[in-house]
């Protein structure tokens, strides 16, 4: 399968540098715009360092990196150990003053015909149905942990970017909660999108199909979600990659 993807990484306003990193197939992203293809096996994920913990750019431009050289057999498990072992060298890599260093990851391991939904933390990973987002992943945040629990007045308290797994962090047991699936076994989606929280946190859902439904290459539409997420307010690094699978033999929704 052949892949077409339109990338846009921007540092937030007023920030140093851009903790965002995105991965397309062995290409591996900081702060740009571009438009890219890849064959499979590809990983297409897009990662987001912990900005309260020191290092949060160079765990995530690592973690890319050990992906794109990685290629996993086409099952769950192989996927998940891939990630896991990738986790205990970014552990083993942390300089001292970096010790937490943390990412957050979410996309999808192709491998042949089949797709493995990756997540860890509250990057998120969108089909695009028609005109519609829907969203595949499950944000691993407190906020998401008290809504599961129906604790709504804690849910208002509570810090809602406070993540809950991730890599790194100076713990292996942060990335108890990594989420490993197959997915589209049957169907397959035209368009996937993934978004770092400062597009997402910011940006509605209706927002973001608008910002979708206008002309434009996946490029464009992936600045142009960058662009209003800042307009609106966003301070955090705004990252977008739009996937296009229409190239493949199946078209039926996931």
């Amino acid at each position: 399968m052949e892949f077409e993807a339109g990338i846009c990484v921007r540092r937030g306003r007023n920030k140093d540098e851009c903790q965002d990193t995105a991965l397309v197939g062995k290409q591996v992203l900081g702060e740009t715009q571009g438009s890219l293809t890849c064959q499979s096996p590809a990983w297409i994920v897009l990662l987001d360092g912990v900005g309260g913990n020191a290092g949060g750019r160079e765990a995530s431009r690592y973690v890319a990196s050990e992906l794109a050289c990685s290629e996993p057999s086409s099952e769950p498990e192989s996927v998940r150990s891939w990630i896991m072992a990738i986790n205990r060298r970014l552990l083993a890599e942390a300089a001292p003053e970096n010790t937490r260093m943390a990412t957050t990851l979410a996309g999808v391991f192709f491998s042949g015909t089949d797709a493995y939904l990756v997540n860890a933390g509250n990057t998120r990973v969108y089909a695009l149905q028609g005109s519609y987002l829907r969203q595949l992943t499950r944000d691993h945040t407190t906020r998401q942990m008290l809504l599961d629990m129906g604790r709504e007045e804690a849910v208002r308290a509570c810090n809602a970017s406070e993540i809950v797994c991730c890599l790194g962090g100076g713990e292996p047991g942060y990335l108890d909660r990594l989420s490993v699936s197959k997915v589209f076994e049957h169907t397959m989606p035209q368009i996937l999108l993934m978004t770092t929280d400062g597009i997402h946190d910011v940006l509605t859902l209706d927002e973001m199909e608008l910002l979708l439904a206008g002309e434009g290459t996946l490029q464009e539409k992936a600045e142009r979600l960058c662009l209003e997420a800042a307009n609106q307010g966003s301070e955090d690094d705004c990252s977008a990659i739009l996937v296009n699978l229409r190239q493949n033999p199946v078209t039926a929704e996931p």
